[in-house]
C-alpha cells in the first residue's frame, strides 16, 4: 500500500496536524517545547551522525551527546551503558578507516514529541559503509570501496534537558520486523574502558565564547544548506565566536538501467556569518566521501573557538521576508509525522530537503523522497520510488496541514 501510495503522480488531498503546539517563550510549561527546543534536538542527532562517523575525539564526540550514565543499544540489543564505553566503540578502534570526511548515518525524518521529563524523539536512518567510514576494518591499499547502504531502521530516543543543553538519556536502534521491547530483552552489556578525554560543557560542540544561536538563526542556516538539488541530510550547526560552522552530508543517488541505487557521497563544510539579521554563507568546501580534508578547509574539521575565513565582503539586499523560525520547524515535524503515518511502523517513506516557500495562502514546499525497503546487514537496500512532494500548505488553527500533494517522480 506505501509504494502504491508513494507512486501516485496526480495531486492528492492529506490533512495532518503539525503536532505539539509551541511554547511562547523557553520552559514556559512543562510537557512543551519551543521552537529552538527542536531545532537544539535536531542539531544534536546530526552531531550524533557526524560523531560516530568521524570517530573524532577518540568517540568523545559522539558520547558527548548522550549524558554520561546514557545508553546506547544497537539493533542486535548490545548494550553500551556510560561515556567510557559508547566513546570507545565510536572510536573505531586502533584499524579504524574513520576521519573528518566519513560519512555514513542518514537521519531523517526526526518527529520530537514533549514529555514530562524531556521529549522523546523517533528517526529514521540509513546507514552506509565505505568511502573510509568500515570501523575496524584494517586499512587496505589503494582508494576505499565505494560508500554504500547496507542496513537501517529507526532510532528511538529519550531525551533530557540538561545544564549543558540536550543530552540522549536513551537511544535504540530497531531494525525492520522488531520493536524497542524486543531490542531490550535482548540485551548484552558491555565494559566500560577508562577515560581519556574530558567532557565539553555544551553538547552542541561550542567552544568557550562562541556565539549563542537564536532559532532563527538555526532556521536560516538550515535552510540555505538544505538548497542544494541533491539529497541533504545531518545539518550540524557549530556556533564560533564570529560566526556558524555548518557540516552536512549529501547522498549518491544513480540509475542505470531502469534501476536505482544510493550511497553516502560526500560531505559539506560551509562558514556562515552574520551581517544585521542576515546569515550568508561565504566560504563552502565539498569533499567526496573518505577523501583527504584539503588545506583550504582544514579549519573547519576540528572546530576552534575562532574560525578565520576569507574576507567577508557586506552583505546586499534587503533583510530576509519568510516563514518565522517557529513555522520551519512545525512544518518540518508535519513532515515527519506524515512519513511515520503513512509507514505503520516500518520506515520506507525517508524525505530529505524540505524547502518551503511563503505564500499569501500559506506555503509551499518541496522535498526529496525515497521511498525503499531496507536490507539486513549486508544486504541491498530496494529502491522503489524517487522523487519530489511538491505540496501547498495552510496554517489552521489545528496548526500547519498539507492542503495538496502532488509526488513527482525523478
Amino acid at each position: 500500500m506505501w509504494i502504491r501510495r508513494a507512486a501516485l503522480a496526480a495531486a492528492v488531498s492529506i490533512v495532518l496536524a503539525a503536532g505539539p503546539a509551541f511554547a511562547q517563550q523557553r520552559g514556559a510549561a512543562a510537557g512543551m517545547l519551543d521552537a529552538l527546543d527542536y531545532y537544539e534536538i535536531q542539531n544534536l542527532i546530526a552531531r550524533y551522525a557526524h560523531g560516530f562517523d568521524s570517530g573524532a575525539e577518540q568517540g568523545y564526540m559522539w558520547a558527548d551527546v548522550f549524558t554520561p550514565d546514557g545508553v546506547f543499544m544497537d539493533g542486535s540489543g548490545r548494550e553500551y551503558r556510560g561515556r567510557d564505553a559508547i566513546a570507545q566503540f565510536g572510536s573505531g578502534g586502533p584499524n579504524s578507516r574513520k576521519g573528518p570526511t566519513s560519512v555514513g548515518h542518514f537521519i531523517t525524518n526526526v518527529r520530537i514529541d514533549p514529555t514530562p521529563t524531556g521529549a522523546r524523539a523517533r528517526s529514521y536512518v540509513m546507514i552506509g559503509g565505505g568511502g573510509g567510514r568500515g570501523r575496524g576494518a584494517a586499512p587496505t591499499a589503494g582508494p576505499p570501496p565505494a560508500p554504500s547502504f547496507g542496513m537501517g531502521g529507526t532510532y528511538f530516543d529519550d531525551l533530557v534537558k540538561t545544564s549543558a543543553g540536550w543530552r540522549i538519556r536513551e537511544r535504540v536502534l530497531v531494525r525492520p520486523g522488531t520493536t524497542p521491547d524486543a531490542v531490550k530483552a535482548a540485551t548484552m552489556p558491555s565494559t566500560a574502558p577508562a577515560t581519556v578525554v574530558p567532557p565539553h560543557a555544551d553538547a552542541s560542540g561550542a567552544m568557550p565564547g562562541a556565539i549563542r544561536l537564536t532559532a532563527d538563526d538555526y532556521a536560516q542556516i538550515v535552510r540555505t544548506q538544505l538548497t542544494d538539488d541533491g539529497v541533504v541530510t545531518n545539518v550540524m550547526v557549530t556556533p564560533v565566536s564570529n560566526g556558524a560552522v555548518a557540516k552536512a552530508y549529501k547522498m549518491r543517488v544513480t540509475t542505470a538501467d531502469g534501476q536505482t541505487t544510493i550511497g553516502p557521497e560526500g560531505i559539506y563544510f560551509t562558514f556562515f556569518a552574520k551581517s544585521g539579521d542576515r546569515w550568508r554563507p561565504v566560504d563552502g568546501h565539498y569533499m567526496a566521501a573518505g577523501s583527504p580534508v584539503p588545506d583550504a578547509a582544514r579549519p573547519y574539521a576540528s572546530i576552534p573557538a575562532t574560525v578565520t575565513p576569507p574576507p567577508v565582503p557586506p552583505f546586499a539586499g534587503p533583510s530576509l521576508t519568510a516563514l518565522a523560525a517557529d513555522d520551519y520547524a512545525a512544518i518540518g515535524q508535519l513532515y515527519a509525522r506524515t512519513a511515520f503515518a503513512e509507514d505503520n511502523g516500518e520506515p520506507h517513506h525517508f524525505v530529505y530537503n524540505v524547502r518551503v516557500e511563503k505564500t499569501a495562502a500559506g506555503a509551499t514546499s518541496q522535498a526529496h523522497v525515497i521511498v525503499l525497503t531496507l536490507g539486513g546487514q549486508g544486504r541491498q537496500i530496494a529502491v522503489s520510488a524517487i522523487g519530489e512532494y511538491r505540496d501547498e500548505l495552510v496554517k489552521t488553527a489545528a496548526g500547519w496541514q498539507i492542503r495538496s500533494r502532488t509526488f513527482a517522480p525523478r
